[in-house]
């Protein structure tokens, strides 16, 4: 059976020919070059190499950059090869992850970004990760203990987490937005627990629904969504997302 990478974001499909185009961030099937084991550029001789986005620290494996990054949108010219350091003091080299504490965005890299490039949070509000290779016991969770809030835009709190399906609580300010994103392979469900605001889907045309408390409301997979706090007092929104999703933030 064949393999094929898209250029683009890395996925790997197989199958005798590409697909007409990439489940995850859409490119068209010309994006997409078979691998092998020792896959390499016929006129150039270069191997597949590992390339990091300078902006957001995006990872993507290819003979060449994406012509954008998936997640931040930076130019081809955003990104460097990784060269990979077989040893460093008689150890195999270690690249940090940082957790956005508003959005749980993760980087990797030496350090943290700039700005997140999903919510746009300061530097300041990363912090390192550390993935535990346990499965955590899961018991329950609380939305309420986590009300606080983040002035740079809606913290969102994630209380439950597996291979298959994440729990997530968001929480508005008045006035705050998520802006318009899709996750191009997983389903969302939302529950508004309290206030008020506007939910927005746009699959060619743009749907406005009204949010108040018990409204429950579906982001298939691929479809652009926004939520907007259009309410004096905060919004709560619990997230039910199928795992993995991707995220691809409108321009």
């Amino acid at each position: 059976m064949k393999k094929w990478r898209c250029a683009i974001c890395g996925y790997v499909h197989e199958g005798p020919e590409p697909p007409d185009k990439c489940p995850v961030c859409m490119a068209p099937a010309e994006k997409f070059v078979i691998i092998t084991s020792e896959t390499k550029a016929p006129s150039e001789n270069k191997t597949v190499a590992r390339w990091k986005c300078k902006v957001c620290g995006y990872v993507h494996e290819g003979i060449e950059p994406p012509d954008k990054c998936p997640v931040c949108m930076a130019p081809d010219t955003s990104f460097e090869k990784i060269i990979e350091q077989a040893a460093n003091n008689g150890k195999n080299a270690i690249i940090r992850q940082w957790k956005c504490l508003v959005c749980g965005y993760i980087h990797e890299g030496d350090g943290p970004p700039e700005r997140c490039p999903v919510c746009k949070a300061a530097r300041e509000k990363f912090v390192v990760f550390e993935k535990s290779n346990k499965r955590e016991e899961i018991i329950h969770a609380d939305i309420f203990d986590a009300l606080e809030t983040a002035a740079e835009a809606p913290k969102r709190v994630t209380h439950i987490k597996t291979d298959d399906v994440n729990f997530d609580t968001y929480y508005f300010l008045p006035g705050q937005a998520l802006d318009y994103h899709k996750h191009p392979t997983g389903d969302q469900i939302f529950v508004v627990i309290q206030g008020s605001g506007e939910f927005y889907l746009d699959d060619g045309h743009e749907k406005v629904i009204k949010l108040k408390p018990g409204t429950v409301v579906l982001a298939a997979k691929d479809i652009w969504h926004k939520v907007l706090n259009t309410s004096k007092n905060i919004l709560i929104l619990c997230q039910t997302t199928h795992q993995p999703s991707g995220l691809v933030m409108k321009n």
